[in-house]
């Protein structure tokens, strides 16, 4: 289990991904911050960037703002 803190920029011109240390990442994503859809498309983002499954990435703080906190669960590669 790994825990990771992100910077999240909905709404963005591109959907793009930076590791900014060991534990942080700054997101943008296309998708607007509405239903939780932005949410959903940086989970999808950190699946791919960690290449895991989308399922092992969970949100675990801030669905409602810009800094959030994200746990894989799983063996990373």
């Amino acid at each position: 289990m790994r825990q990771f803190r992100v910077r999240v920029t909905a709404g963005a011109k591109n959907d793009y991904i930076e590791r900014v240390s060991e534990d942080m990442f700054k997101i943008s994503v296309k998708t607007k911050a509405k239903k939780g859809f932005a949410n959903r498309r940086v989970r999808e983002l950190i699946a791919q960037h960690m290449d895991v499954p989308t399922k092992d990435v969970l949100l675990v703080r801030g669905s409602d703002t810009r800094s959030k906190m994200i746990i894989i669960y799983n063996s990373i590669k």
